[in-house]
Parts: structure tokens; C-alpha cells; sequence
């Protein structure tokens, strides 16, 4: 194998030969041309027209001759044919002077056998120049995957654009990659390519018309007076495009492009009223108007022989709560404190009191219903035979 050397400086038998036949020959020219410049007896009779040649001429033409002559011997004894190249093999890189004609020449010298899995960059045919770089690559496995299909490649470099064409993979730029398509493929390589597709669809849509709620003092709250339609609502109508993004084929995401009304939603308008209506006319009932309590809030149905009212006393209830519209005197014998009931014509009420129905303890079937004025209370008068709802 070769190796670095230096250029040798011995002359070569066949140099020594040239030159001295060289010598020899300009030797024997000289004597004869200094013979007849400088002989005193000339062999032949001058032209009349001749003029003679001095001899410092005949001197410097004498001596650029000689210095001539020993350039080129020069040249001819120091001369080598050595060339200059860089060999990079197995990632080893080398300098080596080689007196080599060929590529494949420079690879016998140094025992370089390239196998089905080595390339180099140059044919092998190829005459070698100065500083030369001679490149051997070996291939590595690339593994490509597209669609499911895993493509197992061999190769001595390029890029990851390279590979997937290779591998017969059409992309383009808004296929996603998880190496950039410009970088460098190495050995065990993994690369992934997810094909990605985009279409549009254009759908009609709804659009929903809002309620606007306009207060109206001169109507009752709900429920007792319910809130007017003013204006019927009407729903709009617009077109709507999607972008939808396919990924290897299957469905991945779905995004509203852009909207275009094509009819615009009518909002509805109702009225509502903001007045309170109470539970009856009595004066100071803080208890909004409700209905009747319906079947399924009534936990039984009673019937009282008499109704009537009483007022204040100045004296709390018998459960010590000072007494107010909404709270009721029974008789605890036939029901307890506490109980919700509901009587026709006076509302929704608590028996909290028991007046002369407790101390007598007796089995009268008698309610007394609070008011705060008297006439009120003889305005109620006594009612007799009132069907009453105890609430759950």
C-alpha cells in the first residue's frame, strides 16, 4: 500500500544519458563556431558586403546557449511524476502521493476492493489530478414509512427528499414529515411521511333567532299575568364552507373556513310585567300571587266546619313569632305547628297559633285566619264548611 513520501532528487540513468548527449553534441557545436568566429586565419575569403560579428555578441549568445541548455537539464534530472490525492475510506481520510494513472490503479496499489455495497465519486477509468479528493462510501439502511408501509432502504448519502423519492413517495409541501426534506439522511434512519389531504364542503345552516324581554309597568309579573309575544321570532339562514383535513385517508379535523348570511334571524319580542301581584287585597300581604297548589303538591284534603279572623293582640303567636298575614291559629289537636295549608279566598299559610283551640284542648274543627285591621277581619266574616289543602 502506498504511503506519504517526499519527491526524490537522484537523477535517473536514462536523465543521465539525455544529458550527457546533450553536453556532448553542444560541445562539439561550440568549438566549431568559436573556431571560426575568433580564428585569425579564415578559411574562406569574406563577402565584401560581410560585416563582422564582435565578440562581446558572440559572447552573451555563447552563454544564454549554455544557461539553456542547463535549465533543461535542470528540469529533466528533478523532475517527478508523482501525484498529489486525498483518499477518504471508512471514514479515515489520507494524503498520499502515488505515481498512479488511474482511479482503479490507486485502488490496487493501496489493496482497496470495492464490494457490491461501496461506490466511490469517481469512475474508475478516471485519470488522476492534483489534490484530488477520492470518496469510498459504504451503504446504510434507511427505513421510509408512508400510508402503513414501512420501505427499507440502502444508501451511501443524500438527503431525506432523496430517500422518499427513492422509496417512490410523491409529497409535496403540506404533507407532514418528521425530517426536513434538505437534511442529511445517517445510517438507521428513521423517517415518516403522513400524507395530508384538504377538501371543502359548503353546508346551509341555521341561525337561531335571540329573544329581546321589554319591561312593561303596566302589566302584572308572571305568573300571575304571562309574558306577551310581541314579535314572533324568525330564524336566519347561512352558508357555511369547512375545511376538512384528511390524514393517511382518515378524517382528522374539521374547521370553519368562512361564513356568509344568507338570511338574517328575526329576534322575538316579549313583554313582561314588572308589577306584584299578592295573595289577596289585605293589607301588608307580602306574598306574591301563586295558583292553587296542583294535585301533586297536596298531601291531603280537609274539611273545616268554620273560618274566621282574628287580629292583633299585642301578644306574639303560641310559637312566639309575632303574628302577620300568612300565619293561621288551629286547633293542635288536629293539626300540629308548622303545617302548610292552602284556604281558598285567603292563600298559602302556616299554622304558627292556636289561641282558645289550645286551651280548651277541644276537637272543634275550627281555623283562625290573621289580618291586621278589623274591618278586614268583619269584612271575613265566618265561612263554614271550607274544603282546605294540607301541602307536602
Amino acid at each position: 500500500m502506498e504511503t506519504p513520501v517526499k519527491r526524490s532528487t537522484a537523477p535517473t540513468k536514462t536523465h543521465k544519458r539525455l544529458l550527457q548527449g546533450m553536453f556532448i553534441l553542444n560541445a562539439k557545436k561550440f568549438k566549431a563556431f568559436f573556431i571560426n568566429m575568433f580564428s585569425r586565419a579564415p578559411k574562406h575569403k569574406a563577402s565584401p558586403e560581410a560585416l563582422p560579428i564582435p565578440s562581446y555578441i558572440a559572447l552573451l549568445l555563447f552563454l544564454g546557449v549554455a544557461l539553456s541548455a542547463a535549465f533543461l537539464g535542470w528540469a529533466l534530472l528533478f523532475s517527478d511524476t508523482s501525484v498529489p490525492v486525498t483518499l477518504v475510506y471508512r471514514g479515515r481520510e489520507q494524503k498520499i502521493l502515488t505515481k498512479a494513472d488511474s482511479v482503479a490503479t490507486l485502488l490496487e496499489n493501496n489493496a482497496i476492493t470495492l464490494s457490491e455495497s461501496e461506490d466511490i465519486n469517481y469512475e474508475l477509468s478516471s485519470a488522476l489530478n492534483d489534490n484530488m479528493k477520492l470518496v469510498i462510501k459504504s451503504s446504510f439502511p434507511v427505513a421510509v414509512t408512508s400510508g402503513g408501509k414501512v420501505t427499507l432502504l440502502e444508501m451511501r448519502g443524500g438527503t431525506v427528499g432523496e430517500a422518499l423519492l427513492l422509496a417512490g413517495i410523491d409529497y409535496d409541501a403540506e404533507d407532514e414529515l418528521t425530517r426536513l426534506p434538505f437534511e442529511d439522511v445517517e445510517p438507521g434512519m428513521r423517517i415518516r411521511h403522513i400524507d395530508i389531504q384538504k377538501k371543502y364542503e359548503t353546508v346551509t345552516k341555521p341561525i337561531a333567532f335571540k329573544e329581546q324581554v321589554i319591561r312593561d309597568n303596566s302589566r302584572y309579573k308572571p305568573p300571575y299575568q304571562e309574558a306577551v309575544i310581541k314579535t314572533e321570532g324568525e330564524d336566519g339562514e347561512k352558508l357555511v364552507v369547512r375545511e376538512l383535513v384528511y390524514k393517511d385517508g382518515e378524517l382528522a379535523s374539521r374547521e370553519v373556513m368562512n361564513q356568509l348570511i344568507l338570511k338574517d334571524a328575526v329576534d322575538r319580542v316579549v313583554l313582561v310585567g314588572t308589577k306584584t301581584k299578592y295573595q289577596t287585597g289585605l293589607t301588608g300581604d307580602e306574598r306574591e300571587w301563586r295558583p292553587a297548589p296542583k294535585k301533586e303538591q297536596v298531601r291531603e284534603t280537609i274539611q273545616i266546619s268554620e273560618i274566621t279572623a282574628y287580629t292583633h293582640t299585642g301578644r306574639r303567636t303560641a310559637t312566639g313569632r309575632w303574628p302577620k298575614i300568612g300565619y293561621v291559629a288551629v286547633n293542635t289537636n288536629l293539626i300540629p305547628y308548622g303545617t302548610k295549608l292552602y284556604i281558598p279566598g285567603y292563600g298559602y299559610c302556616v299554622a304558627q297559633d292556636t289561641g282558645a283551640f289550645g286551651a280548651h284542648k277541644s276537637d272543634k274543627n275550627q281555623i283562625d285566619v290573621f289580618m291586621n285591621t278589623k274591618r278586614e277581619c268583619l269584612k271575613w266574616g265566618r265561612k263554614y264548611n271550607v274544603t282546605v289543602q294540607i301541602l307536602k
